[in-house]
């Protein structure tokens, strides 16, 4: 993975997968994928899935309209990224051994 600044919002950057970035994203989807339904949908029931996907629509319709709109961003003051290279991050997670 590489960080890329974001042409839209000079205070964030956009994380751009490599090759080898991608290629590890492909290879981890399928037990990745297994291991969300096993821990999450197949223990809700069938009405509870669909209040889950109402709450999800809720909040990213709210989030498209009130902080993706052009007017909303105006209102954001915006901080350039401190000149040079960006840091390199290398943090651990907590109870992660590191790598």
């Amino acid at each position: 993975m590489r960080r890329e600044l974001c042409a839209e919002d000079g205070r964030s950057f956009n994380v751009v997968p490599t090759d080898a970035g991608m290629a590890a994203i492909e290879a981890a989807a399928p037990s990745h994928a297994a291991a969300v339904r096993h821990c999450h949908a197949d223990i809700l029931t069938p009405e509870q899935l669909d209040t889950l996907g109402d709450i999800a629509e809720a909040i990213t319709t709210h989030l498209a309209a009130d902080h993706n709109h052009p007017e909303s961003a105006t209102s954001i003051p915006t901080r350039q990224p401190p000149p040079g290279p960006p840091p390199v991050l290398d943090h651990e997670l907590p109870g992660k051994a590191a790598r």
